[in-house]
């Protein structure tokens, strides 16, 4: 909108300047106030249209109904908090920390919107900024058991692992009834080799929540680096039922089955490991691999040719190319 000084002032609260420039809304202080109040509203209707488009999954419109919210109210730290949450979901990553750092400017206690930024920061390569904010999030809400796992997390990423594990245990503690929490602590665990406590935390994590995909999967590599294979595939199994697109489960599935000579169905999980995250070069090396031993020439060169572009350098992923493609 143009404002224009000097209006001539109607008994309607604004009048129309007309000039060089055309005809211009002229907005008196006091319907200037009307149209602020006006837009505040219309931000807040248009921030819970977004919300419930998220609880409904759509993405698209809930960025929409933030967009237009924010336009309507910049000092909305809620919905700019929101809009910057889609937009890393989208993928928008530079964005989304644009956004996110408005929200906190706005309100510098708002705990989920510093935890959302230190989870982008880290998915854009700067742990130490990330970890910089989980710890301004955990001193300022020490009683939040999302910081602790947050900076939790980050710490575990950086193998600080018994720093790690007091954060993640006093999440637990804060809030003992939540699955994820004891999931994670028994990761901490399980790299610290404390295998019992590992082991026990995802039970616990299980009883909470049996339908924890993450919980089952974590359990079942666990059950794999102790040589318990019908266990640690019966684990697998079901995290692949209750995530079907998280390709480690598929993974790990397909590394126990080769360990019970069960080739053909490993391959199948390999195929659906590769599918799901095709720029796994692990994946594509041991996927090429299983194809060499059922005798699928075609599918071993695909596989070493997808490696090949992951990592063109890569001996290893060269060789096994060569061998493929002469055989």
């Amino acid at each position: 909108m143009l404002f224009i000084p000097k209006p001539t002032v109607s008994s309607y609260g604004f009048s129309l300047a007309v000039g060089l420039l055309g005809a211009v809304v002229i907005l008196t202080p006091g319907a200037l106030g009307q149209a602020k109040a006006s837009s505040a509203a219309t931000a807040r209707l248009t921030y819970q249209r977004g919300q419930e488009a998220l609880r409904k999954g759509d993405l698209a419109s809930a960025r929409a109904d933030f967009e237009e919210a924010v336009r309507h109210l910049p000092t909305h730290a809620e919905a700019q908090a929101a809009l910057g949450w889609v937009l890393a979901q989208q993928g928008e990553l530079a964005p989304a920390v644009t956004h996110l750092r408005l929200a906190l400017r706005l309100r510098p206690d708002f705990v989920a919107a510093r935890l959302d930024l230190a989870s982008i920061l880290l998915q854009q390569g700067n742990p130490t900024e990330a970890e910089s904010e989980a710890r301004i999030a955990v001193k300022g809400s020490p009683a939040n058991a999302d910081a602790h796992r947050a900076l939790g997390r980050m710490l575990s990423q950086r193998n600080s692992q018994a720093e790690a594990a007091t954060e993640l245990q006093r999440a637990v503690d804060l809030a003992p009834q939540r699955a994820d929490l004891r999931d994670d602590l028994g990761s901490v665990f399980a790299q610290q080799s404390q295998l019992a406590k590992a082991e026990a935390a995802f039970a616990e994590a299980l009883g909470l929540q049996p339908g924890l995909a993450s919980a089952h999967f974590h359990l079942g590599v666990l059950r794999s680096q102790q040589h318990q294979l019908e266990d640690a595939a019966s684990e697998l199994r079901k995290a692949t039922e209750l995530s079907p697109t998280d390709a480690a489960s598929h993974y790990y599935l397909a590394e126990v089955l080769n360990a019970q000579s069960k080739n053909a169905e490993a391959l199948q999980e390999l195929h659906t490991t590769a599918s799901l995250k095709p720029g796994w070069f692990e994946a594509q090396i041991a996927l090429g691999l299983a194809c060499q031993r059922a005798g699928e020439a075609e599918c071993a060169v695909a596989a070493f040719q997808e490696a090949v572009k992951l990592k063109p350098s890569d001996p290893e992923a060269i060789n096994d190319l060569g061998l493929a493609l002469i055989q």
